[in-house]
């Protein structure tokens, strides 16, 4: 008899870590979409390797695109990255549970044109994107963050908001904002313009 019991308490355990792990959202990105010459590599290497159709990464990944290249990720089946042609981002975080037990997604643009449809999350859940310049956060929200190499950071909002840091606002869409860099040798000046 406490042989059965014992089974039956390794089998519901069993099937409820089974349970567990099936809701837990995917911490990898898959390549749904590529045209043209796209590269990952894992930030701690230095050689990049191809990315293929259908290959996937997760944090700690870079991902980049050539002249005439494009990209598409999608993320936990709801949610789409693309990435224009000659652009370069960092996957920081790929749906990394933090200590609130939240899902945490963070993208940082080195250069390059970025568009996100977010859907799917949490409801405090987060999924955001940077430059050096500014940060976004969103949800329910289809937005393009380009990146200059100059560091000039232009936002477009289509539908949804963005809450934007450096300058701390928020966006409502459809709207549009640039922010451009002054350097000096004692301070960073950030001009700011909306257009509307």
């Amino acid at each position: 008899m406490r042989r059965w019991m014992s089974l039956f308490g390794l089998l519901a355990v069993a099937i409820a870590a089974g349970v567990l792990y099936a809701q837990a959202p995917d911490s990898e990105a898959v390549f749904t979409y590529i045209d043209g010459e796209v590269v990952k590599r894992q930030v701690e290497l230095e050689e990049w390797e191809q990315a293929l159709l259908n290959s996937k990464v997760s944090s700690g990944y870079k991902v980049r695109t050539y002249v005439e290249s494009r990209a598409e990720l999608t993320l936990n089946e709801a949610s789409l990255v693309r990435l224009a042609p000659r652009t370069t981002i960092d996957v920081v975080k790929l749906f990394e549970e933090s200590r609130e037990g939240y899902n945490d997604t963070l993208f940082q643009v080195e250069e390059g044109d970025i568009w996100a449809a977010v859907s799917g999350l949490g409801s405090d859940d987060s999924f955001v994107i940077t430059s050096d310049i500014m940060g976004t956060a969103c949800r329910g929200t289809t937005y393009r963050l380009n990146v200059a190499g100059d560091g000039t950071t232009m936002l477009r909002v289509y539908t949804g908001a963005v809450e934007l840091w450096d300058p701390m606002m928020a966006i409502l869409g459809p709207g549009f904002w640039e922010t451009s860099r002054t350097v000096s040798y004692t301070h960073l000046t950030l001009p700011t313009k909306r257009i509307v």
